[in-house]
């Protein structure tokens, strides 16, 4: 299949103050990652929504009988999946929402909050060469420019991959740049009044987001545990 018409990735941005219902805890979820959840307290729920999130997206697809994420987790915040589906997952957490991309083709997702403290602003400069520092300086918002530039360099680390690199274009915007000649890496920005998030990868002609609400999730979860009780 070319690349131009592959299906966009998906990404789902949700607060997750408040924990899951135990029901669809216990009926969807692997007590390892429950377990996992309980020993990391600070990210628990949003390990616990995240997984959710993804369980739901099936049902949100089709009324019909959905197709299926299988993956073993690793409870890390890269997911593979089988299947002819999607393929690949990406999540972040960052004070107490959670960022969930779901892709054909890799991709990195990191979410910012606009809250940071001066210094710790400061001290994620310090990390930053020269070149960027001067081009945040020069941005008509350098304060966006900034969580920009850090949320980009948070995918690229989740990417691994030394040959992807932050490149400044000719028209004084971020990009990314990579290796390969038949991929092209590809950089994309969601961005509300509090949070930003990056998405990075290769052949991003689109997105499609969602502000995914935990009513939603459960209702989801729900309706079709009823339709296909043995799907969870």
């Amino acid at each position: 299949m070319p690349y131009s018409i592959l299906p966009p990735p998906v990404l789902y941005i949700a607060d997750c103050t408040e924990e899951p219902p135990r029901n669809l805890v216990e009926e969807f979820l692997d007590p390892e990652l429950v377990n996992f959840a309980h020993n990391h307290p600070d990210i628990s729920n949003m390990v616990l929504w995240s997984r959710l999130i993804i369980k739901s997206v099936p049902f949100q697809s089709s009324e019909e009988a959905p197709p299926q994420l299988d993956f073993i987790d690793d409870f890390s915040t890269e997911l593979e999946f089988s299947g002819d589906w999607f393929k690949y997952c990406s999540v972040d957490y960052q004070n107490k929402w959670v960022a969930v991309s779901l892709s054909i083709l890799p991709v990195n997702v990191s979410l910012k909050w606009f809250n940071t403290s001066a210094q710790t602003k400061e001290m994620t400069r310090l990390k930053f060469p020269v070149i960027f520092n001067d081009w945040i300086d020069r941005q008509p918002d350098p304060g966006l420019a900034f969580y920009q530039l850090w949320a980009t360099r948070s995918c690229l680390k989740k990417r691994k991959d030394p040959t992807i690199r932050i490149v400044i274009g000719e028209d004084d915007q971020l990009d990314v740049v990579g290796a390969s000649i038949m991929l092209r890496e590809s950089l994309m920005f969601w961005k509300t009044d509090d949070w930003i998030c990056a998405v990075q990868g290769p052949a991003l002609a689109s997105l499609l987001t969602e502000i995914r609400t935990l009513e939603k999730t459960v209702y989801l979860l729900e309706k079709f545990h009823r339709m296909y009780p043995e799907i969870s």
